[in-house]
């Protein structure tokens, strides 16, 4: 029997989506217990869940620490302030970062909260603008976020000081080495690209931005912007064609990808423009 693999995957993908609706946006407890975030109210520190029982509805009241897995909405000003990044349209961006932050701020506690990955988008943004992290007002917050968010944060701000030079090069790749997290190694890959770019060294810069795709795929944002950076160090290099193949074949492995626009956008740039000799 032969077996259609895209056919395969489609299936899968699907499923995987019906499987995730079940348990959408949702508490799992360490003792098993499951409340969908609409049911449980957040009071201070406490999560507060009303239930029906036969003698009527009983309270149950449970903490962070009891907390195994957290199951958060989708986050549509993130989503708009990612996709704003990658236009370049880094003050709009870094506004639904703020949106994104003030709309899940009771949930600022829980690791992995919106609330975190907005403030790990706004780190991005300096970067992007050439400023250090201490021109991101949200990390003054540190104290009110999960002791493991504020851990990854503190590295990620290593990463957006780190010297523009090959000091901050080697001190980055330390960093890649080091850590587990796969949002912080690619974080980090982009920023020795970014430097070596800088630097001139656009045939490193590429392999570096490249090593993202290739090994912390499932950091499908991060994912792409390193593709795109290196798509640009390709055509600066004179490497037009596989320049543009290489955004062709992100799309190929991802058609249905929520920044297809943006890619298609860029390849017909790159494909549009003569490289100067």
């Amino acid at each position: 029997m032969i077996f259609d693999n895209k056919r395969i995957l489609r299936v899968l993908t699907v499923s995987f989506a019906l499987l995730c609706s079940v348990y959408a946006q949702q508490y799992q407890l360490k003792n098993g217990k499951r409340f969908s975030m609409e049911e449980v109210k957040v009071e201070n520190a406490n999560f507060i869940v009303s239930i029906p029982t036969p003698r009527g509805l009983e309270t149950y009241t449970f903490t962070v620490k009891d907390i195994s897995v957290v199951t958060f909405p989708f986050n549509k000003e993130l989503s708009k302030a990612e996709d704003l990044f990658l236009r370049g349209q880094f003050d709009e961006a870094a506004e639904q970062t703020k949106l994104a932050q003030t709309a899940n701020e009771k949930y600022m506690m829980l690791p992995g909260s919106p609330w975190t990955e907005a403030c790990k988008l706004q780190l991005d943004l300096a970067q992007a603008a050439g400023l250090r992290s201490a021109e991101v007002d949200s990390l003054a917050k540190f104290d009110k976020i999960a002791v493991s968010d504020s851990t990854m944060l503190n590295i990620l701000v290593a990463i957006t000081d780190a010297p523009s030079t090959e000091v901050g090069v080697t001190k980055l790749l330390e960093i890649v080495k080091s850590e587990q997290n796969a949002g912080v190694k690619a974080r980090a890959l982009l920023r020795v690209g970014d430097i070596l770019k800088s630097l001139g060294k656009l045939e490193s810069a590429a392999k570096h931005y490249l090593q993202i795709p290739a090994f912390y795929s499932s950091e499908n944002f991060l994912s792409l912007r390193a593709i795109i950076q290196a798509s640009d160090v390709l055509y600066q290099m004179q490497r037009k064609e596989d320049s543009v193949k290489l955004l062709k074949d992100f799309l190929l492995d991802d058609p249905t990808s929520t920044f297809r626009e943006i890619i298609e956008s860029k390849i017909k740039m790159n494909q549009s423009q003569k490289v100067s000799q």
